[in-house]
């Protein structure tokens, strides 16, 4: 009985490190790829769309994230479908990315739903958003 038991500890085990062992030699899987997480702004029948000051306090949430590093990139879709815009995310988990982004205007307002999804990309590191200088208030 102990040594089934042990077998099956064992077995259980290499079948564990198997799976952390990472993906096979011969995928060429480029070397630079790092964890990010992508989320989808996806926008709620029914909701305004158009509203300058929401678009500017909008803004103005992505230059703070830009600033910090959290968001690496950062677009709308123009195609008007229901999927407003997204963000690729250097943050360590999807709960993070939705945490964050509760406090985005839009979302706070009810106006889009956040659909964060982790994703293996190149490393970014490398990607600048160039904003103007800051306006004097």
């Amino acid at each position: 009985m102990k040594k089934a038991l042990r077998g099956i500890v064992l077995l259980f085990g290499l079948s564990a490190v198997a799976q952390q062992a990472g993906p096979p030699p011969d995928l060429e899987i480029p070397s630079n790829m790092k964890q990010y997480y992508v989320v989808f702004l996806v926008t709620e029948p029914g909701k305004p769309h158009d509203d300058p000051q929401m678009m500017k306090n909008h803004l103005a949430f992505i230059r703070k994230q830009v600033e910090s590093g959290k968001v690496v990139l950062s677009g709308p879709f123009t195609d008007a479908g229901k999927i407003a815009g997204m963000f690729v995310m250097d943050v360590p988990s999807a709960d993070e990315a939705k945490k964050l982004l509760a406090d985005e205007p839009m979302t706070k307002a009810g106006w889009v739903k956040v659909e964060a999804h982790p994703a293996m990309l190149p490393d970014l590191s490398a990607v600048k958003i160039v904003y103007p200088p800051k306006k004097s208030e």
